[in-house]
């Protein structure tokens, strides 16, 4: 029992004989939900409790990887997450798991210069600006409007980015130069949010 817990992959592991003699073994296995590649370019997943685990030699698990300026360190074992930007990935990475649209949708975060978590999506030429995963269910819902309502006027290569991490309002901008400025005023279909669009 006590070499099955020190597996890092996992979670809990109970070992007992019933009264025939049979041995019983009950293993539950940590399940990952991100994988980060931090600056020192160490390599790690988080698990769905929100613990560092390693990778494993025998698999690789098919969940998002979140890259760029990520200060978390790790050691090599099971540990507990201690930036608050590793802990916004992780509730960012959980969020999008619990939406099947997202999860087919979001494939890569990547935390920007300024601290920002940028999410990179399967489908369109931008980039969505997300923040800090604070306001996640917003920021998701206004996200899913803006799909619904101006990308299929627009379409998915217009905007370079879509940035979701000012309260009440999409900001986007666009991949080519225009002169237009315009805002998109979406709270006919949801109160308080509105879509702006920027130049380069």
């Amino acid at each position: 029992e006590n070499a099955l817990k020190a597996n890092p992959f996992i979670e809990f592991a109970k070992v007992y004989a019933d009264m025939t003699g049979v041995i019983h073994v009950q293993i539950r296995q940590r399940e990952p939900v991100l994988r980060v590649v931090n600056m020192a370019n160490l390599h790690f997943y988080i698990d769905g409790n929100g613990n560092k685990i390693p990778l494993s030699d025998n698999y690789t698990a098919k969940v998002l990887v979140a890259s760029g300026l990520i200060e978390e360190d790790f050691s090599g074992r099971v540990d507990t997450l201690k930036t608050k930007m590793a802990r916004d990935l992780f509730r960012t990475a959980l969020f999008i798991r619990s939406d099947t649209l997202w999860d087919n949708q979001i494939e890569q975060l990547f935390v920007d210069l300024k601290g920002d978590i940028e999410m990179v999506p399967r489908v369109g030429g931008h980039k969505i600006i997300l923040g800090s995963a604070d306001s996640l269910q917003i920021k998701f819902r206004n996200l899913l409007v803006f799909y619904k309502k101006a990308i299929p006027k627009v379409g998915w290569d217009t905007y370079k980015t879509i940035n979701l991490k000012y309260a009440n309002q999409i900001v986007c901008e666009k991949n080519i130069i225009d002169s237009t400025k315009i805002t998109i005023d979406i709270n006919k279909q949801i109160a308080d949010s509105t879509i702006t669009e920027t130049q380069n």
